[in-house]
């Protein structure tokens, strides 16, 4: 009986953490970019989720973020602005298109990111 006491609450705590359905993920990325459109759906900036420079057909489109995060995607803003070089950071991110069907599969929500 005392096995079942550890087991079940393992297995309780194994379930509540291995089984995530938002396919939420961490990467290291590079910001290539910033586009400044005045739009519903514009703005944000481009990042490739490897190390890879240059915007190109596997860049991502950041067009939403967490509100906490807003300080810093502004200094990043502002430190690509300034120096025209991509930035290096971690994010934690997810894609919208799994939420809305409507959205492209490049565009994605940040979670998390920091400068690296």
């Amino acid at each position: 009986m005392k096995s079942y006491n550890i087991i079940i609450p393992f297995l309780f705590f194994a379930a509540l953490t291995g089984c995530s359905k938002t396919n939420h993920f961490m990467n290291e990325g590079v910001i290539v970019g910033w586009n400044y459109g005045y739009c519903a759906t514009c703005g944000g900036f481009y990042l490739n989720s490897s190390n890879d420079t240059v915007k190109n057909a596997g860049t991502y489109y950041v067009l939403n973020y967490s509100a906490s995060l807003t300080e810093t995607i502004n200094k990043l803003d502002s430190a690509y602005n300034h120096d025209n070089k991509p930035i290096y950071v971690s994010v934690s991110w997810q894609s919208l298109h799994l939420q809305d069907s409507s959205f492209p599969t490049n565009w994605i929500h940040i979670s998390d990111i920091r400068e690296r």
